[in-house]
């Protein structure tokens, strides 16, 4: 039987598009949940120390950076996680929680609002992972999510 999210996670603009509005939403949730003050303290990035590259390397080294991250984290995180720890525990549902809750500890350097947000899209990366059973739909939405990020971060 065909499960309710299926038909949009087949696709990678479904996985990008839903990823996006899980950390949109989770955005606009803690906001209105914690007011503008606590929302901008929790969610403050110091990225001071990464140097904005020159003008004219920008929008290539922002795609290798995206590319060569979003690769590694699924790879480990979606492919050989999720799989491994199925295996381990026979629960493809522990699988995705860990793996996921893994990937948000990736991100602490973001602050603990970085951690939450990656958590959640880290949940639906697992969940198009766990319904696809291939990783590079994953990696491809997750590398267009990260060269926007850090596009807007650059200009």
């Amino acid at each position: 039987m065909e499960w309710a999210f299926g038909s949009v996670l087949r696709t990678l603009p479904g996985v990008f598009i839903f990823s996006m509005g899980v950390y949109f939403g989770a955005r606009s949730f803690l906001y209105s949940l914690l007011g503008g003050a606590e929302y901008r303290q929790l969610i403050h990035h110091d990225l001071s120390g990464f140097a904005a590259p020159l003008e004219g390397a920008l929008i290539p080294l922002v795609l290798v950076r995206s590319l060569t991250g979003a690769i590694a984290e699924e790879l480990v995180c979606r492919a050989y996680l999720i799989t491994r720890i199925e295996q381990m525990s026979g629960s493809t549902f522990i699988a995705w929680m860990l793996s996921s809750g893994i990937f948000g500890a990736y991100h602490i350097y973001q602050g603990w609002g970085g951690v939450i947000s990656a958590t959640l899209v880290g949940l639906v990366y697992g969940l198009a992972f766990c319904y696809l059973r291939r990783v590079w739909p994953v990696a491809i939405a997750h590398t267009a999510e990260d060269l926007l990020f850090w596009l807007s971060w650059f200009r």
